[in-house]
């Protein structure tokens, strides 16, 4: 279970692998992503120089940013190659048409 407070977004059905939301949740941007069956949630703002990642290309488990091509994980945020800390993770768990999203970045 996650700690924290959360919140509910609704997503659309069905949310398969490949789907990407963008949601807005308390002044926050966050791209919610299923990777091949999991949910990932991250900021969606590039952390090179802070264009939305929405549009970007799926390469497996990372987004490749639209703007500069930068490749970020979607599960620890890190860029790619290198694995210098980037863009905000927040944990998320799958709800009854939609997930929760705790809103403390995750690892905090």
């Amino acid at each position: 279970m996650m700690a924290g407070r959360q919140v509910f977004v609704e997503l659309p059905q069905p949310f398969g692998p490949g789907k990407v939301k963008l949601a807005f949740v308390e002044g926050l941007q966050i791209l919610i992503v299923n990777v091949d069956g999991t949910l990932r949630a991250i900021a969606n703002s590039c952390p090179h120089a802070g264009a939305s990642l929405y549009g970007g290309k799926l390469i497996g488990t990372k987004i490749r940013c639209p703007s500069h091509g930068l490749l970020i994980d979607l599960e620890t945020g890190c860029l790619s190659p290198g694995g210098a800390a980037g863009a905000q993770t927040y944990a998320i768990e799958e709800a009854q048409g939609g997930a929760m999203i705790a809103l403390e970045p995750a690892g905090d």
